[in-house]
C-alpha cells in the first residue's frame, strides 16, 4: 500500500508558508533498522527451501530477520544478510560528486549508506527454476535527527518496504539464452557482465520503492532520496574481483562499468549484476542523501499544492 504524505506535508506548509525566517540545518543525524520481512514472500521453486533466522528486534519492525536462505533439491545454501548503520558507524560516505566523504557530517547531498546486502553466493542443484526464483520485502525504520544519533527526532519513515527479487541464471558463459528478461539479448556480450565465466545472478528492485519522502523543520522542506550503490565482490578465495555492477537511470553516482559492460540501465528499476561464484560474496548499499528549499510563499501554495499531490502518490511503499 502507498503512504501518501501530501496532507501531513500540506498542513505544515499551510501552517507556517511564510519565506524562510531561519537558518536550514546543515547537517542531519540518522538511524536505520531494517530485515527481510519473512510474511510477505513468493518462491518459485518447488524443489528447493527457503529460511529466515536472526530476528532483528530493537526498533526495526516486527516479524524481520537479519538473513534469508535459500537451497535447490539439497545443500548448498546461498544467502543475503542485512546490515543497518546509523550516521555515527554509516560504511560508505560519499559526496555528491562521488568522491569519498571524510568530515564526519552528513550534510546537504552527501551520499551515506544506511544499510548493506551481503550475499554469499553458491551453485543451485535442481535443475532450472522459474523467474525470478524469489521475491521479498524487506522492511525498515528510518528516523532522521537534527543533533545527535538518537536526540531530537525531527523525522521518522517507518515500515517503509522495499521488494527485492532474483532473477536465478544458468551458470554458463552467454547469457543470450538466459530466461530472465532483465537480460537484452542484443546488449549482452558472450562474457557476463561482470567479466566472470558464468552467467551474472540479477537482483531487481522497482524505483518506486525508493521514491523520496519529505518533511519540515522551521520554514524549510527536507527531501530524502534514495539509491543503490555497489560495494564489493569476491571471489571462492575471498580476492577481491571488482565492484558489484549496479545499473539504475536513478544512481546519483553511475557506474561506468555499466556501459563498459554492454548493459543498459533500467528506467523502471535497480538492476544488480552478481558473479556466479561458488562460494564467492558481494555486497551492495542502501544509500540516503538529502536536499534542503525555503517553504514557498503563500502565493505559492496553490501550485505546489497541486504538484504534492502527484508526488505524495509516488512515496515509498508501507507494509498494508
Amino acid at each position: 500500500m502507498k503512504a501518501v504524505r501530501k496532507v501531513a506535508l500540506a498542513v505544515a506548509l499551510a501552517s507556517g508558508a511564510s519565506a524562510a525566517t531561519a537558518d536550514p540545518l546543515t547537517q542531519l543525524f540518522f538511524s536505520q533498522a531494517a530485515g527481510w520481512h519473512a510474511p510477505e514472500i513468493a518462491f518459485n521453486n518447488p524443489l528447493g527451501d527457503i529460511n529466515f533466522v536472526g530476528p532483528v528486534g530493537g526498533d526495526a519492525p516486527a516479524d524481520t530477520y537479519t538473513t534469508v536462505e535459500w537451497k535447490g533439491s539439497a545443500a548448498p545454501i546461498s544467502e543475503i544478510s542485512i546490515t543497518s548503520y546509523t550516521s555515527d558507524t554509516a560504511a560508505q560516505m560519499f559526496t555528491a560528486g562521488g568522491a569519498a566523504d571524510a568530515d564526519g557530517e552528513w550534510n546537504a547531498g552527501d551520499i551515506w549508506s544506511i544499510s548493506s546486502l551481503l550475499q554469499t553466493n553458491r551453485l543451485i542443484s535442481g535443475g532450472t527454476f522459474p523467474n525470478p526464483l524469489w521475491t521479498i520485502d524487506t522492511l525498515a525504520n528510518l528516523r532522521i535527527f537534527d543533533d545527535a544519533v538518537g536526540g531530537n527526532e525531527v523525522f521518522a519513515d517507518l515500515d517503509s518496504a522495499t521488494e527485492i527479487s532474483l532473477w536465478e541464471t544458468p551458470n554458463q558463459a552467454s547469457c543470450n539464452n538466459s530466461p530472465s528478461p532483465l537480460y537484452d539479448a542484443g546488449l549482452v556480450p558472450a562474457t557476463t557482465p561482470s567479466g566472470t565465466d558464468a552467467c551474472d545472478d540479477v537482483y531487481n528492485v522497482p524505483l518506486e520503492d525508493f521514491a523520496p519522502v519529505n518533511f519540515v523543520v522551521d520554514d524549510y522542506i527536507y527531501t530524502l532520496n534514495f539509491a543503490i550503490l555497489g560495494g564489493v565482490a569476491r571471489d571462492n578465495n575471498g580476492a577481491i574481483i571488482g565492484p558489484t555492477l549496479t545499473c539504475s537511470i536513478a544512481n546519483p553516482i553511475p557506474d561506468p562499468l555499466c556501459a563498459g559492460a554492454g548493459v543498459t540501465p533500467n528506467d523502471g528499476s535497480f538492476s544488480v549484476y552478481t558473479p556466479e561464484y561458488s562460494p564467492g560474496t558481494t555486497e551492495l548499499f542502501i544509500g540516503a542523501y538529502w536536499t534542503v528549499v525555503p517553504v514557498p510563499a503563500p502565493a505559492a501554495l496553490g501550485l505546489l499544492g497541486i504538484g504534492l499531490v502527484s508526488f505524495g502518490l509516488a512515496n515509498r511503499r508501507r507494509r498494508a
